[in-house]
């Protein structure tokens, strides 16, 4: 008796003559009206496919495989199939906001800090609201909040700035982090058909399933990353610092401004925050207004002081410490402040090696430079200056207030 009469067609399948079936796949874009890949083997579907585009989106994507059960099986096997975010090959090239110039009013005279390696290579994040969303709409679209320049290679900020003249209360929105519109894979089909890229600008998250999370994550950190770690997802410039009015201290929930900090650290970190508040408050005479006085006329002279903040990260290296095998987990988190106010001037920072139970270091601005400058040089000529400008006075040790402030 001839085997096609005995195991036609489910039992062929389920026995071990079933690898020997030369299943085909193909996949159809709508959009399009014409497929798209074409009499793929099994081989090449669990290679080179895309679980987003074949699997989630089939009123776009629609799979087509060869008739046998079970090669629809098959796709339906690799549909559920659990699998771990691919590396991106490709370095970002798009140096973002890095030529509008919009993050530079957030420094000292606008000059930017000096001595860190390869910086202009980084990506530079005005810090706005994305056009088109729901914050956009109340705050609007244009204006930028504070600015953060940031590594897409280790998926972290190298630091963020903010000025500010007045400060409002210390109580913190409760929101998800937000992603950066301009760090989404746009060269990526899908993303390219629900993500339009006319601006950059934070957004609210709207992905849900594990793949959709490995595009949207190529660049930027998730707080995915997070799950089940000793770390906590941490600001880099804190909300309580980011000057008065809420849309600044939304601006702060976005993963661009997060890094990983040892869970140990946390209330201690915050404490440093608060400490460059009390700064502000009681050396700077900066005012805190509630936000029922946002409406009266604030201070617009250029005789008020200001105080300029600038926070960062050192990233791990020697070894790489990753989170989550993705994420670098910086080696220290610091910060400086200075207050100009006429030809007065005093400054501070803070600094913490990113380890369990390790001190808050606070000390005069110069000392967190050379800190910097042997971390990111190895003792070499580029010394890391923080505020240059007007002759590096933030760094003048005259004007250092850090034994006041740790008292």
């Amino acid at each position: 008796m001839s085997l096609s009469f005995r195991l036609f067609p489910d039992q062929l399948f389920d026995g071990k003559l079933a690898n020997e079936v030369d299943c085909k796949f193909s996949l159809y874009d709508a959009g399009l009206q014409k497929f798209v890949h074409s009499n793929w083997t099994w081989r090449t579907l669990t290679e080179k496919g895309d679980q987003v585009i074949w699997c989630n989106h089939r009123a776009i994507f629609i799979p087509f495989s060869s008739a046998p059960r079970h090669c629809q099986d098959k796709l339906e096997d690799f549909c559920k199939k659990e699998t771990e975010c691919r590396p991106k090959k490709k370095i970002m090239k798009n140096k973002g906001d890095r030529k509008h110039k919009c993050w530079k009013k957030f420094l000292l005279d606008e000059v930017s800090p000096k001595g860190f390696p390869n910086i202009s290579e980084k990506y530079h994040v005005c810090q706005r609201f994305a056009p088109g969303t729901e914050f956009a709409d109340i705050f609007g679209p244009k204006s930028t909040q504070f600015a953060t320049v940031y590594d897409t290679e280790k998926r972290g900020p190298v630091m963020s700035f903010a000025r500010f003249k007045d400060l409002g209360d210390s109580l913190r929105p409760t929101l998800s982090f937000m992603l950066e519109k301009g760090l989404l894979p746009v060269d990526y089909t899908l993303f390219s058909l629900f993500f339009e890229q006319k601006r950059r600008g934070m957004m609210q998250k709207n992905v849900e399933t594990k793949e959709q999370i490995c595009q949207t994550g190529l660049y930027q950190a998730l707080e995915n990353d997070y799950e089940e770690s000793k770390y906590h997802m941490m600001h880099l410039l804190s909300p309580d610092i980011a000057g008065f009015g809420v849309s600044k201290r939304i601006a702060t929930y976005t993963v661009t401004n997060t890094l990983p900090i040892h869970i140990s650290l946390f209330t201690a970190w915050n404490q440093a925050v608060h400490n460059v508040r009390r700064f502000a408050v009681d050396h700077c005479s900066i005012p805190i207004y509630s936000e029922s006085d946002q409406n009266k006329k604030r201070r617009q002279s250029h005789d008020y002081p200001e105080v300029y903040v600038i926070a960062g990260a050192v990233p791990s290296t020697n070894p790489e410490v990753l989170l989550n095998k993705r994420v670098n987990i910086p080696y220290l988190v610091w910060m400086a402040a200075c207050c100009v106010r006429g030809a007065e001037t005093s400054s501070f920072s803070v600094y913490v090696r990113n380890d369990i139970n390790s001190p808050i270091i606070v000390a005069p601005v110069v000392q967190l430079e050379v800190l910097l400058s042997d971390l990111y040089n190895d003792g070499g000529q580029n010394s890391v200056k923080l505020f240059p400008a007007f002759e590096g006075v933030c760094s003048n040790i005259q004007h250092d207030v850090s034994q006041v402030i740790s008292a």
